[in-house]
């Protein structure tokens, strides 16, 4: 049964999204994550378009402009050029003039971003929508399927953040046994002078400033994260120099490859809202939903049956050692994106409804109730954020679970501090963490209340 929304959610979401404004873009907060980022601009963006259409398309327009050379789009972009960004990010030949980026991606939402957000626009502007972003999308996703899908035919991470979820349990469990034991790369005293000056430089400038530093990411974590973001930038972020090196954690992220199937659909469904037309740029023909079909079917392989029943599911996979990293986390729900086995569909569903797991106040939590380490008030070893809450509810709605897709959604609405749109929440209590106004929050608020048919 639809219920009707605490006073004042919508008008406070709105207005987040308007003082969250830089740069010609929505981003997820003005001061703490002043830049564009690529999967909160695509929540965003979905939002947004509820009631203002055209700004979502300049939008997603707009963060288009930060794609590489390559068809690469990263998951951080600075629409400046400052020099001590560069120096932080590095000067690949690939990137675009004009601006500072980071060099490794996210998964690639924006491309259902961009075909939710044109169905709102009227037929000529739609039409106009869907010509400037199919060409930049359909490079992105050749970009993955041709240098970023490895030898079993799955897309392959190369940084635990281009899955969005920088310290989730399964990837901090391989990144700590492959730099933390890196004894050959950092010296005792040097890795312990690394901490201390990691640890001021977060209190001081960085995400400790306003935010207990036990919600965040570990400052060893942290150190892990950086000692794999140097070792793949000097390889050219090439996934077969990272793997021929023999050094860097590479995974076969079960999240990424299932937003990846839903953006391959998403892509051809683009391209068919077209009129027909001589213009390459806009042929992409048959390749995105084959390859969206050899992928799904590939996905299956990340399935695990436990034995004792209780975490049946998807699993991420080591690249290196081909071992799936069972440790049950959110991400094991997105394939409700992308398989086509009605009886894994029933099981991901029955995972999510339990209380023991994901079916919280505020539901989904990044890691499952019952899990080794959960921990609610931690980023992502129990925390609730809005992107699995976006990814999980279309997923539902596209496999025809209506009811517990409307059932998530008001439980998401009815958040009892869902006016301050905080960045990540205690899914038990539902108590507001990290930044606040956080835009992805705010825009997810608006559009679930518009598919509950609610006043936005």
């Amino acid at each position: 049964m639809r219920q009707g929304l605490g006073p004042g959610l919508l008008a406070t979401a709105r207005e987040a999204l308007a003082a969250n404004r830089r740069y010609g873009l929505t981003v997820p907060h003005a001061s703490m994550f002043g830049a564009g980022y690529l999967w909160d601009t695509a929540v965003i963006a979905k939002g947004i378009a509820v009631y203002d259409p055209e700004l979502a398309a300049a939008d997603i327009r707009r963060y288009l402009q930060a794609q590489w050379r390559s068809g690469m789009l990263p998951n951080e972009a600075y629409f400046e050029d400052r020099w001590w960004r560069g120096r932080l990010f590095g000067h690949h030949p690939d990137r675009p003039e004009g601006l500072t980026t980071s060099g490794i991606t996210q998964p690639p939402m924006i491309v259902r971003s961009a075909l939710d957000v044109g169905r709102r626009l009227g037929p000529d502007a739609r039409t106009s929508f869907y010509r400037a972003v199919l060409p930049p999308l359909a490079r992105l996703c050749r970009w993955i399927l041709t240098e970023r899908v490895g030898r079993n035919g799955l897309a392959v991470v190369i940084h635990p953040y281009e899955t969005g979820m920088d310290n989730r349990a399964d990837l901090a469990q391989v990144m700590a046994a492959e730099w933390r034991s890196g004894e050959a790369l950092l010296d005792t005293s040097t890795r312990s002078a690394a901490l201390a000056a990691l640890a001021a430089g977060r209190r001081l400038w960085g995400d400790s400033r306003s935010v207990p530093a036990d919600h965040r990411s570990s400052h060893r974590d942290l150190l892990a994260g950086y000692l794999q973001t140097q070792h793949i930038r000097r390889l050219g972020y090439d996934l077969a120099a990272v793997e021929a090196s023999g050094r860097g954690v590479l995974v076969e992220d079960v999240g990424y490859n299932a937003v990846l199937v839903d953006a391959l659909t998403c892509l051809a469904e683009l391209a068919a809202a077209l009129p027909p037309s001589d213009d390459p740029d806009l042929a992409v023909g048959t390749a995105p939903a084959a390859a969206a079909d050899r992928l799904a079917h590939q996905l299956e392989e990340l399935w695990h049956d436990d034995p004792t029943g209780r975490d049946s599911g998807y699993y991420s996979r080591d690249y290196r050692t081909g071992e799936l990293l069972l440790r049950p986390n959110v991400a094991g729900l997105f394939p409700l994106l992308a398989t086509r086995d009605p009886r894994r569909v029933e099981v991901l569903t029955r995972t999510l409804v339990d209380p023991a797991k994901y079916w919280t106040p505020v539901p989904p939590p990044s890691a499952p109730v019952d899990s080794e380490g959960f921990a609610p008030n931690q980023y992502w070893r129990g925390a609730a954020w809005s992107f699995p809450t976006d990814i999980i509810e279309t997923g539902l709605e596209l496999q025809g679970c209506t009811e517990v897709a409307a059932e998530l959604r008001q439980r998401y609405l009815r958040r009892p501090h869902g006016r301050q749109h905080a960045e990540y929440e205690n899914p038990l209590t539902g108590h507001p963490l990290g930044a606040r106004p956080f835009s992805p929050a705010a825009a997810l608020a608006v559009r679930l209340a518009d598919a509950e048919q609610l006043p936005t």
